[in-house]
């Protein structure tokens, strides 16, 4: 058997962040979340502030646009674990 190679302080901060995530949020990280998905925020529901919160997750494109004003710089979604 081999370890795969991984960054483990990423690894382990993202660990920190899921665990901080209240049970239902969690579960709908794991059930439904893949890295650099995009969801609608009705999907997300009432676990959408915790996720976005949790930096597990970040807003979508036009969501930072509409926010920030269109002369903000652009953000890419990052991976669930990155």
């Amino acid at each position: 058997m081999k370890i795969p190679e991984i960054d483990r302080r990423s690894f382990l901060n993202a660990v920190g962040l899921y665990r901080r995530l209240p049970p239902g949020a969690r579960r709908f990280f794991v059930e439904k979340v893949q890295p650099s998905q995009g969801f609608p925020s009705a999907v997300m529901g009432e676990w959408r502030e915790a996720l976005l919160d949790s930096r597990l997750m970040v807003a979508g494109r036009e969501r930072q646009e509409r926010e920030r004003g269109p002369a903000a710089p652009r953000v890419l979604p990052r991976d669930a674990i990155s």
